[in-house]
C-alpha cells in the first residue's frame, strides 16, 4: 500500500501517460527471420530480441495496471471528498463534473437572454407603434393643435381603449430578467472558484494506492 497526495498522483498519471504511449511506439515484440539464422534483422540474436520483447511488453504493462491504480484511487477519492465552491457543498467528482456541465447552463442563459432581447424590442416598437396611432386618432378628433387643450378625460376616451385593445407585453412565466442576473451570477461565482478549490483539495488530500 503507497500513500500520496492527490496533486501528486494527478502529475504521476501525465508521466505515466506519456511513458506508456512511447514505450508501445517504439517496442517491437514480433518479428520475423530466417529460420536457419541465428539473428533478426542482422542487429541482435532472436534469443535477445525474445528477451526484450518480454522485458519490454511486462515494463508496460506494470506502468498501466501502476496507472489504473492511481487513477482509480483518485476516483475513489474524488467520489467522497467534499469541497464548497460558491457556497455550496459537493464531492471533488461533482464539481469536476459541473466544470463541464456548465456548458449547458450557459447555452441556456445564451438562450433567455437571447429571447428576452428579441422580445422585449418587439414589445417596445409595437408600443411606439400604439402611442403613434393614438397621437393620429386624437389629431383627426380634435386636430392638431385642439388636442393640445383637450381634458384628460377626453384623451382617455380615445387613448385607453385602443392602448388596451393593442398593447404589447412580454408573455413571461420565469421573470426571466431575474433568473438571467441569478444565473449570470451563478455561473461566475462557480467557474471563479472552482480551479482554486479543487486545486487545494487535491494539495491535501491522500490518496492509497493498490500496488
Amino acid at each position: 500500500m503507497e500513500k500520496m497526495l492527490v496533486t501528486k498522483g494527478l502529475n504521476e498519471l501525465k508521466l505515466l501517460d506519456s511513458r506508456i504511449h512511447r514505450k508501445i511506439e517504439e517496442g517491437e515484440f514480433v518479428g520475423a527471420a530466417k529460420v536457419s539464422v541465428p539473428n533478426i534483422n542482422g542487429k541482435m540474436t532472436k534469443e535477445a530480441f525474445k528477451a526484450n520483447a518480454k522485458a519490454d511488453y511486462q515494463s508496460i504493462v506494470d506502468l498501466i495496471k501502476r496507472r489504473n491504480a492511481i487513477k482509480a484511487a483518485i476516483i475513489q477519492s474524488n467520489a467522497i471528498t467534499v469541497v464548497e465552491v460558491a457556497g455550496k457543498r459537493m464531492t471533488v467528482a461533482e464539481a469536476i463534473d459541473k466544470k463541464s456541465a456548465i456548458e449547458y447552463e450557459k447555452t441556456l442563459l445564451e438562450k433567455l437572454n437571447d429571447e428576452y432581447i428579441v422580445a422585449a424590442d418587439r414589445v417596445a416598437r409595437e408600443n411606439a407603434r400604439v402611442d403613434d396611432s393614438i397621437e393620429q386618432l386624437l389629431n383627426t378628433a380634435y386636430g392638431k393643435e385642439g388636442k393640445e387643450k383637450i381634458t384628460q378625460a377626453s384623451h382617455d376616451a380615445i387613448a385607453q381603449p385602443y392602448r388596451q385593445a393593442n398593447e404589447y407585453g412580454l408573455v413571461d412565466a420565469l421573470e426571466v430578467q431575474k433568473l438571467i442576473k441569478t444565473m449570470k451570477d451563478e455561473i461566475e461565482n462557480f467557474e471563479s472558484e472552482v480551479d482554486t478549490v479543487l486545486q487545494i483539495s487535491n494539495s491535501v488530500t491522500m490518496i492509497e494506492i493498490n500496488v
